[in-house]
């Protein structure tokens, strides 16, 4: 079982992202904490040690992207989920484990879980 946070600032993107997880995934994955800011996100990673975090990039107080200043080499797998592409490059290099633009397509979604398990 995979153990993961969501991280988002918009509640419809937390939920719609858990409705997908559950329902249309074919990988085991457990959503055991939620953030509406990347401040808020980090106090659970650290609390909760999760697998993976899907991580939204836009977001107000700091930027998805800042994750990489709190953890420099993650113990854990980050899925991008942003209604942005711009940022995919700069993801991709920071070895994220992919980038969903919203919104989330299934069958995406769940070849990103798969990746995790491949690993």
């Amino acid at each position: 079982m995979i153990r993961t946070i969501i991280i988002d600032d918009e509640p419809d993107g937390i939920g719609s992202l858990t409705e997908l997880i559950k329902n249309f995934t074919s990988v085991d994955v457990k959503i055991v904490g939620t953030a509406s800011n990347l401040p808020e996100g980090v106090k659970l990673i650290h609390s909760l040690i999760p697998d993976l975090v899907f991580l939204d990039i836009n977001m107000p107080k700091e930027n998805g992207m800042n994750i990489y200043k709190y953890f420099s080499n993650p113990h854990f797998k980050i899925i991008f989920v942003t209604a942005y592409s711009q940022y995919a490059i700069e993801a991709l290099k920071k070895s994220a484990l992919d980038y969903l633009l919203k919104p989330v397509d299934y069958l995406e979604l769940d070849d990103a879980l798969k990746k995790l398990v491949k690993k």
